[in-house]
C-alpha cells in the first residue's frame, strides 16, 4: 500500500511542479521553435560579473534570486544549454561559479550564478538572441561605498515640459558634473542618455507618459541601469524620430528633443556673448518675456535718478553703482512691470547705459560706456598682438582638411596661420591659446563621420514588336493555235510586271505583282489552264506575320557617402568616319544609359534622392553618310523623399512606333471586292519602355 502511494506521488510530481512554476505548456516534450545556447561568457570587471548569453534564435528568459545557497537564476525556456554543462569557476568579484543545467524532458535550460553576498541582478537584451546579465553588489552596499568615496553624480529624478518647438527633459543632479553619452537609435525611435558614475535612489526612479499632441515624445524614464559600475539611464521613446541635444546647465542635465533642439544647442555652444560694437546701439530689442525680475509699480514725478536706482537695487536684490556723470530727473508711472525692464527703460530715457558683472550693475552715460568698450577692444587687440603663439597639429578623420581650413579662417587671429597636409589629412595651426581652444571645439563639431548609402538600382527595358503583311501576285496568258485567227505564226497574250521572271510553277511575269517584301511565312498558289494549253491563270496569295518581345534587366549596386553623387553608366561607343583636309578619321559617339543619384540621409529615417536618368540610343535608320547616327534621347530628372529601404520608380520613358504601308493598282484597286486582287497592305508596331527602380539603404 505504501509502495502504491509513493508511485502515485512520483507520477503526480511533474504536475505539481508545473503548477508551482506557473507554466501553461505541457511538459515531457521538446517544444517546437527551440534554440541552442551558443555562447556563455562570464567576465569579471570592477568587482561585478558581466555574463553574456547568446542563442541560435530568439531567446526568452526569467530572472529571480534564491537562497541556501545564495544564487541568481536565469530560466531560459525552449533553450538547449547542454553544450555548457561543465561549471565555470570564478575567483574575483561577487560570484564564485556559473552552472548551466539542461532538462531534456521539457527542453528548458537554467543558468545559476552562485554569489557570495547580497547582489543586484539586471538582464538587458542586446538583440533578439543575445542578452547580458549584470550582477553586482546590492544598491544599499553600492550607495554606502559610493558615499565613502569622493566623486560621482547623484540623480534626483526627472522633469518634463513642453516648450516652443521642442520638449525639454530636465534631470537634476548633485555632486560631480555628469559624464554622459547621447545614444540615438533612429530605427527604434528611441533616444537614450547614459550617465556614467551615477546613481539614483529607488524612490526617484520613474516613468513620465506624454500625451501632448505637439510633442514627439511618447514617454521618458530614468532608472539605475547597473550598480557596478554605477550607471543611470534616461530612455525616451518617440512617436517619430527627430533632432535632440543634451547639455549641462547649472545643476541640471538638460535633454532637448524636437526641431528646435539644434537651435538650443547653438546657443549653449556659444560661450562668449558679444555685445554691440563701441558706439553702436543694438538693433535687437528685448521682448516682455525676456525679463525675469520681480514685478514692481512705480509712480514718480521729478524724482532724482539716483533715488530710483537705489529703489530698484533693493527690489531686485542687486548692487548698483553709478558714475559721477549720472544725472537727471525721472517722471514716470509704471504698474506691474519687472524691475529689470523698468531699469532698462529709465536708462534709455536718460541716455545712460549699464554693464553687468555677476550681481553688480555699473551705470554710466552712454558715451562713457562706448569709450570704455573702445578701450577694451583696443587692449584686446594689443594683447593678441603680443600674446605668444602656440603650434598644434589636428588630425582630421572624416572631413577634408582643405575644406575644413576655410571654416577655421574666420576664427583665427591676424597673426595666426593654418597649414594643410593633404597626404595625412592634417591641420597644422599656429595661434594663441584661446583661439586654439576655439578651433578645437569647431573641429570636433564639424569633423563627424558621414553615413554611407547603398544605392541598388534595377533597370528594366521591355520591347514589343509585331508585323503583318498580306500580298497577292497573279497573272495569265492566252495563246491560240497557229492559224486559228487567220494570222500567220503564233499570237499570244500574257501579263508581265517589272522584274518578273519565269519559274517552273508560274508563268513568265504576271498581271499584278504585289507580293510582301522578304520571304513569306505562308503562301498559297493556284493555277488554272485549258487542256490544250491555250489559256492559263496563275495566282499566288502570300502572308507574313511575326511578333517579338524582349526584356533586358540589369541590377547595378553602388555605395556612396552621404551628399556625394553616385554614377552608374552602361552603354556603347559608336564609331563613325569623318573626312577633312587631314584625311579620314574615326571618331566615337557615346550612346549609353547613365543614372546619377545623390543621397541625403536625414535624422528622421528618411532619404532624399536627387535622381537624373539619361538613356541614349543610336538611330541608324536615319544616319547620313560619313556622319554620326542621330541619337534618340530619353531624360528624366527628379527629387524624391522616401524611407530608408523603400523603393522609388522612374517610368514613363516610353516609345511607340507604328508603320503602315499600302501598294495598289490605280482604278482597279477601288473596285468593290475585286479591288483586293489589286492591292497589298503591310503594318508594323514597335513599343519600348524603360523602368528604373531605385532602393537606397543607409549602411
Amino acid at each position: 500500500m505504501k509502495k502504491i502511494w509513493l508511485l502515485s506521488l512520483l507520477a503526480a510530481w511533474p504536475a505539481v511542479f508545473s503548477c508551482a512554476t506557473d507554466r501553461a505548456e505541457p511538459r515531457g516534450v521538446v517544444r517546437e521553435g527551440g534554440t541552442f545556447i551558443t555562447n556563455l561568457s562570464p567576465v569579471e570587471r570592477n568587482g561585478a560579473l558581466e555574463l553574456t548569453i547568446e542563442a541560435s534564435g530568439k531567446m526568452q528568459y526569467t530572472v529571480f534570486k534564491l537562497d541556501n545557497p545564495r544564487r541568481v537564476v536565469i530560466d531560459a525556456p525552449s533553450a538547449d544549454a547542454s553544450a555548457f554543462l561543465a561549471p565555470i569557476s570564478l575567483s574575483k568579484g561577487v560570484a564564485t561559479k556559473v552552472e548551466a543545467h539542461y532538462f531534456p524532458k521539457t527542453g528548458d535550460s537554467r543558468i545559476e550564478i552562485f554569489v557570495k553576498d547580497s547582489v543586484e541582478a539586471t538582464v538587458n537584451r542586446l538583440t533578439e538572441n543575445k542578452v547580458v546579465a549584470l550582477i553586482g553588489p546590492s544598491a544599499a552596499a553600492t550607495a554606502e561605498s559610493a558615499a565613502g568615496v569622493p566623486g560621482g553624480t547623484e540623480i534626483s529624478g526627472i522633469d518634463l515640459h513642453q516648450e516652443s518647438g521642442m520638449t525639454r527633459i530636465t534631470i537634476p543632479f548633485k555632486g560631480d558634473k555628469p559624464k554622459f553619452e547621447l545614444i540615438k537609435r533612429r530605427e527604434l525611435n528611441r533616444i537614450t542618455l547614459e550617465i556614467s558614475n551615477a546613481r539614483i535612489k529607488k524612490a526617484d526612479e520613474k516613468t513620465i507618459p506624454v500625451e501632448a499632441e505637439e510633442s514627439p515624445v511618447k514617454d521618458a524614464a530614468v532608472f539605475q541601469f547597473s550598480a557596478v559600475p554605477p550607471k543611470v539611464k534616461v530612455a525616451v521613446n518617440l512617436s517619430e524620430y527627430t533632432s535632440s541635444n543634451a547639455f549641462v546647465k547649472g545643476d541640471n542635465l538638460v535633454l532637448d528633443i524636437g526641431p528646435d533642439a539644434v537651435l538650443a544647442s547653438a546657443s549653449e555652444f556659444k560661450e562668449v556673448k558679444k555685445g554691440p560694437k563701441p558706439g553702436e546701439i543694438s538693433k535687437k530689442e528685448k521682448q516682455p518675456g525676456d525679463y525675469e525680475g520681480r514685478k514692481v509699480s512705480l509712480d514718480f514725478q521729478g524724482a532724482d535718478v539716483h533715488n530710483i536706482l537705489r529703489i530698484l537695487a533693493e527690489v531686485g536684490g542687486i548692487n548698483i553703482i553709478s558714475s559721477e556723470k549720472v544725472q537727471g530727473k525721472v517722471t514716470m508711472k509704471l504698474a506691474d512691470v519687472p524691475w529689470d525692464m523698468a531699469l532698462e527703460i529709465i536708462l534709455k530715457n536718460n541716455q545712460l547705459a549699464m554693464i553687468r558683472t555677476g550681481n553688480i550693475i555699473r551705470v554710466a552715460t552712454a558715451d562713457e560706456i562706448a569709450k570704455e568698450r573702445e578701450n577694451l577692444a583696443a587692449s584686446q587687440s594689443t594683447v593678441e598682438k603680443v600674446e605668444p603663439l602656440y603650434l598644434k597639429v589636428f588630425p582630421v578623420n572624416y572631413e577634408s582638411s582643405k575644406l575644413l581650413k576655410a571654416n577655421l579662417e574666420a576664427v583665427k587671429t591676424v597673426r595666426g596661420a593654418i597649414d594643410v597636409n593633404e597626404r595625412t589629412n592634417t591641420l597644422i595651426i599656429r595661434d594663441t591659446k584661446e583661439k586654439l581652444a576655439e578651433m578645437e571645439k569647431l573641429i570636433s563639431v564639424l569633423d563627424k563621420r558621414t553615413v554611407q548609402v547603398l544605392i541598388e538600382a534595377r533597370i528594366v527595358e521591355v520591347t514589343r514588336t509585331s508585323a503583318l503583311q498580306l500580298g497577292i501576285k497573279w497573272g495569265g496568258s492566252y495563246t491560240p493555235p497557229a492559224g486559228s485567227l487567220g494570222l500567220p505564226g503564233t499570237v499570244g497574250l500574257s501579263g508581265l510586271t517589272s522584274g518578273a521572271a519565269a519559274s517552273a510553277t508560274s508563268l513568265a511575269g504576271g498581271i499584278v505583282s504585289l507580293a510582301p517584301a522578304g520571304a513569306p511565312t505562308g503562301a498559297l498558289g493556284i493555277k488554272f489552264g485549258s487542256i490544250d494549253g491555250t489559256a492559263a491563270l496563275d495566282m499566288q496569295l502570300m502572308a507574313l506575320e511575326n511578333d517579338g518581345q524582349g526584356r533586358v534587366i540589369s541590377m547595378p549596386k553602388i555605395s556612396t557617402m552621404n551628399n556625394i553623387e553616385a554614377v552608374i553608366e552602361s552603354g556603347e561607343q559608336i564609331p563613325y568616319q569623318t573626312t577633312s583636309a587631314s584625311g579620314t578619321q574615326t571618331q566615337f559617339k557615346n550612346a549609353s544609359l547613365v543614372l546619377k543619384v545623390t543621397p541625403h540621409a536625414t535624422e528622421n529615417n528618411l532619404i532624399r534622392l536627387d535622381i537624373e536618368a539619361n538613356k541614349d540610343e543610336p538611330d541608324f535608320a536615319n544616319q547620313l553618310p560619313n556622319s554620326p547616327p542621330p541619337i534618340l534621347t530619353k531624360h528624366a530628372k527628379t527629387v524624391v523623399l522616401i524611407k530608408d529601404g523603400d523603393t522609388t520608380v522612374i517610368g514613363g520613358l516610353f516609345t511607340e512606333t507604328t508603320n503602315e504601308t499600302r501598294a495598289r493598282v490605280p482604278f482597279f484597286a477601288n473596285i468593290p471586292l475585286l479591288g483586293y486582287l489589286f492591292k497589298n497592305k503591310a503594318t508594323s508596331d514597335h513599343n519600348g519602355e524603360l523602368l528604373i527602380f531605385i532602393t537606397p539603404k543607409v549602411l
